[in-house]
């Protein structure tokens, strides 16, 4: 856990977009993406997509879809 968060906060720091280049804020993060399981609970799968959204990360996706 300690590897994975180190690395997720290395590549965050190096590619997060605080600002467009119209000076907008845009605050996304768009090196990496997340995948979430379609097997969980609608509060589980909420609590990861704030959590994934909450980070910047512009590509977020779910198992049901795919």
């Amino acid at each position: 856990m300690e590897r994975i968060a180190k690395l997720v906060k290395e590549d965050r720091d190096k590619n997060f977009i605080a600002k467009n280049k119209d000076g907008l804020t845009v605050n996304r993060w768009v090196s990496t993406g997340f995948l979430a399981a379609s097997a969980t609970t609608n509060e589980t799968a909420f609590l990861t997509y704030k959590i994934a959204r909450s980070l910047g990360i512009v590509a977020f996706d779910n198992q049901a879809r795919v």
